[in-house]
Protein backbone atom coordinates (compact mmCIF):
# COMPACT_ATOMS: atom_id res chain seq x y z
CA UNK A 1 0.00 0.00 0.00
CA UNK A 2 1.57 3.22 -1.38
CA UNK A 3 0.86 6.24 1.22
CA UNK A 4 1.04 10.01 0.64
CA UNK A 5 -0.78 13.01 1.91
CA UNK A 6 -1.61 14.28 -1.66
CA UNK A 7 -3.91 12.63 -3.91
CA UNK A 8 -1.94 13.97 -6.68
CA UNK A 9 1.42 12.46 -5.58
CA UNK A 10 -0.13 9.23 -5.34
CA UNK A 11 -1.84 10.22 -9.27
CA UNK A 12 1.86 10.35 -10.09
CA UNK A 13 2.99 6.88 -9.59
CA UNK A 14 2.99 3.49 -11.54
CA UNK A 15 -0.26 2.08 -11.58
CA UNK A 16 -0.93 -1.52 -9.80
CA UNK A 17 -0.60 -0.63 -6.25
CA UNK A 18 -3.54 0.08 -3.73
CA UNK A 19 -3.07 3.56 -2.06
CA UNK A 20 -3.83 5.32 0.82
CA UNK A 21 -4.30 8.83 0.85
CA UNK A 22 -3.60 10.31 4.36
CA UNK A 23 -1.39 12.40 6.62
CA UNK A 24 1.00 9.66 8.54
CA UNK A 25 1.32 12.75 11.39
CA UNK A 26 -2.46 12.85 11.73
CA UNK A 27 -5.57 11.01 12.73
CA UNK A 28 -5.32 7.33 11.45
CA UNK A 29 -7.77 5.95 13.69
CA UNK A 30 -10.10 5.35 11.45
CA UNK A 31 -7.71 3.45 9.36
CA UNK A 32 -6.97 1.81 12.85
CA UNK A 33 -10.59 0.54 13.52
CA UNK A 34 -11.21 -0.81 10.03
CA UNK A 35 -8.07 -3.24 10.90
CA UNK A 36 -5.21 -1.88 8.42
CA UNK A 37 -2.32 -3.37 9.75
CA UNK A 38 1.06 -4.09 8.05
CA UNK A 39 4.32 -6.51 9.10
CA UNK A 40 6.75 -3.53 7.52
CA UNK A 41 6.25 0.07 7.06
CA UNK A 42 8.76 1.78 5.60
CA UNK A 43 9.50 5.49 3.73
CA UNK A 44 12.31 7.11 2.10
CA UNK A 45 12.63 10.86 2.73
CA UNK A 46 9.55 11.61 4.20
CA UNK A 47 10.07 11.87 7.96
CA UNK A 48 11.42 15.41 7.30
CA UNK A 49 8.33 16.80 5.74
CA UNK A 50 5.49 15.53 8.60
CA UNK A 51 4.57 18.03 10.99
CA UNK A 52 4.62 15.74 13.76
CA UNK A 53 8.04 13.16 13.66
CA UNK A 54 6.26 11.76 17.19
CA UNK A 55 2.72 11.99 15.78
CA UNK A 56 3.49 9.96 12.75
CA UNK A 57 6.06 7.37 14.85
CA UNK A 58 3.12 6.61 17.37
CA UNK A 59 0.95 5.99 13.89
CA UNK A 60 3.24 3.76 12.40
CA UNK A 61 3.37 1.95 15.64
CA UNK A 62 -0.43 1.72 15.59
CA UNK A 63 -0.64 0.47 12.06
CA UNK A 64 2.16 -2.24 12.68
CA UNK A 65 1.24 -5.39 13.75
CA UNK A 66 2.72 -6.67 16.65
CA UNK A 67 6.54 -7.77 16.33
CA UNK A 68 6.53 -5.36 12.81
CA UNK A 69 9.19 -3.45 11.65
CA UNK A 70 9.01 0.57 10.96
CA UNK A 71 11.55 1.76 8.58
CA UNK A 72 12.71 5.65 7.91
CA UNK A 73 15.99 6.64 5.82
CA UNK A 74 15.79 10.80 6.99
CA UNK A 75 18.14 13.21 6.13
CA UNK A 76 19.05 14.72 9.46
CA UNK A 77 19.64 17.86 11.68
CA UNK A 78 22.26 19.33 12.23
CA UNK A 79 23.73 18.53 8.64
CA UNK A 80 24.64 21.80 7.62
CA UNK A 81 22.35 21.69 3.70
CA UNK A 82 19.21 21.04 6.41
CA UNK A 83 19.82 23.18 8.75
CA UNK A 84 20.10 25.79 6.25
CA UNK A 85 17.09 24.30 4.31
CA UNK A 86 15.30 24.02 7.47
CA UNK A 87 16.06 27.76 8.67
CA UNK A 88 15.48 29.53 5.41
CA UNK A 89 12.14 30.46 4.47
CA UNK A 90 10.62 28.03 2.24
CA UNK A 91 10.28 30.17 -0.98
CA UNK A 92 14.28 31.05 -0.76
CA UNK A 93 15.22 27.98 -0.12
CA UNK A 94 13.38 26.73 -2.99
CA UNK A 95 15.48 28.81 -5.44
CA UNK A 96 18.50 28.17 -3.66
CA UNK A 97 18.16 24.67 -4.42
CA UNK A 98 16.84 24.98 -8.27
CA UNK A 99 19.79 27.15 -8.50
CA UNK A 100 22.28 24.30 -8.47
CA UNK A 101 19.12 21.20 -9.27
CA UNK A 102 16.78 22.84 -12.04
CA UNK A 103 14.93 19.29 -12.62
CA UNK A 104 13.81 19.79 -8.77
CA UNK A 105 10.97 21.54 -9.86
CA UNK A 106 6.84 21.06 -9.94
CA UNK A 107 6.50 20.92 -13.81
CA UNK A 108 7.15 17.70 -14.12
CA UNK A 109 10.80 17.15 -12.22
CA UNK A 110 11.24 16.13 -8.95
CA UNK A 111 8.96 18.61 -6.62
CA UNK A 112 10.66 20.70 -3.19
CA UNK A 113 8.09 19.59 0.15
CA UNK A 114 8.19 22.06 3.05
CA UNK A 115 10.44 20.64 5.70
CA UNK A 116 10.00 20.41 9.20
CA UNK A 117 12.44 18.04 10.56
CA UNK A 118 10.65 16.85 13.38
CA UNK A 119 12.30 13.85 15.06
CA UNK A 120 15.22 13.51 12.11
CA UNK A 121 18.62 13.45 13.93
CA UNK A 122 21.25 10.53 13.91
CA UNK A 123 22.04 9.78 17.56
CA UNK A 124 20.39 7.23 19.43
CA UNK A 125 20.10 8.97 22.15
CA UNK A 126 17.80 11.47 20.49
CA UNK A 127 15.17 9.74 18.45
CA UNK A 128 15.30 6.03 21.34
CA UNK A 129 13.65 7.47 24.09
CA UNK A 130 11.07 9.05 21.91
CA UNK A 131 10.36 5.61 20.36
CA UNK A 132 10.31 3.25 23.60
CA UNK A 133 8.09 5.52 25.27
CA UNK A 134 5.60 5.34 21.70
CA UNK A 135 6.03 1.26 22.45
CA UNK A 136 8.43 0.36 20.62
CA UNK A 137 10.74 -2.91 21.87
CA UNK A 138 13.43 -2.13 19.78
CA UNK A 139 14.81 0.74 18.41
CA UNK A 140 18.39 1.16 16.00
CA UNK A 141 19.66 4.43 14.58
CA UNK A 142 22.11 3.90 11.90
CA UNK A 143 24.18 6.94 10.97
CA UNK A 144 25.83 8.17 7.66
CA UNK A 145 27.75 11.29 6.90
CA UNK A 146 28.26 13.06 3.34
CA UNK A 147 26.10 14.18 1.10
CA UNK A 148 25.89 15.64 -2.70
CA UNK A 149 24.70 19.47 -2.55
CA UNK A 150 28.17 21.02 -3.10
CA UNK A 151 29.89 18.42 -5.52
CA UNK A 152 29.54 21.28 -8.16
CA UNK A 153 31.62 23.28 -6.24
CA UNK A 154 34.98 22.55 -6.16
CA UNK A 155 36.45 24.63 -2.98
CA UNK A 156 33.16 23.87 -1.25
CA UNK A 157 32.99 20.68 -2.23
CA UNK A 158 36.63 19.77 -0.83
CA UNK A 159 36.10 21.48 2.43
CA UNK A 160 32.65 19.97 2.90
CA UNK A 161 34.08 16.08 2.25
CA UNK A 162 37.44 17.16 4.35
CA UNK A 163 34.47 18.54 7.80
CA UNK A 164 32.70 15.36 7.07
CA UNK A 165 35.56 12.78 7.28
CA UNK A 166 36.12 14.65 10.44
CA UNK A 167 32.90 13.79 12.04
CA UNK A 168 32.89 10.68 10.84
CA UNK A 169 35.83 9.89 12.19
CA UNK A 170 34.69 11.39 15.48
CA UNK A 171 31.46 9.78 15.32
CA UNK A 172 30.00 13.03 15.80
CA UNK A 173 26.14 11.77 15.72
CA UNK A 174 24.78 15.85 15.71
CA UNK A 175 26.62 15.81 12.46
CA UNK A 176 25.12 13.13 10.60
CA UNK A 177 23.70 13.60 7.06
CA UNK A 178 21.52 10.77 7.01
CA UNK A 179 20.00 7.75 8.92
CA UNK A 180 17.67 4.76 8.83
CA UNK A 181 15.56 4.80 11.73
CA UNK A 182 14.78 1.22 12.41
CA UNK A 183 11.74 0.26 14.77
CA UNK A 184 10.18 -2.79 16.16
CA UNK A 185 6.54 -3.23 17.63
Amino acid sequence: VVNDIAQSELDRGPGGYETACFDISGDVSPLVASGLRFDLMFSRMVFEHVADGEAAWRNVHALLNPGGVGLAFVPTLYAWPFLVNHMLPEGLSTRMLRLVYPERNAEGGEPKFPTRYSLTFGSQDRVAPVLHDIGFSEVTVLPFWGHHYVRRIPGLNALDNAFTALCKRADWRLMTSYAYIIARR
